[in-house]
């Protein structure tokens, strides 16, 4: 598979536009589906910003600012992988 860098978006429904459909059908899961959503992070070189990051995650709810501030970078991209790719169209 071909690796292409993400690193410039705008919410996760724009990332979710741009994930290949192999990427959804796996990541999209509810539950601990880290292992895949981190493999996928690595394949398509994904690279958000940490404050990016922090915006679609905290729009979701599931984490308060604490708990985000002590994700790593990589981290933080496997969580907003995971959401973007199960986003109802």
């Amino acid at each position: 598979m071909e690796t292409h860098t993400i690193n410039e978006i705008d919410d996760a429904i724009h990332l979710h536009e741009m994930l290949p459909k192999e990427c959804i059908a796996v990541c999209s899961c509810s539950g601990d589906n880290y292992a895949a959503c981190e493999e996928w992070v690595e394949k398509l070189g994904l690279n958000i910003p940490r404050e990016k990051s922090f915006e679609i995650l905290k729009e979701v709810g599931a984490w308060d600012d604490e708990e985000l501030q002590e994700k790593s970078d990589h981290e933080l991209n496997v969580k907003v992988l995971w959401i973007a790719a199960g986003y109802e169209d």
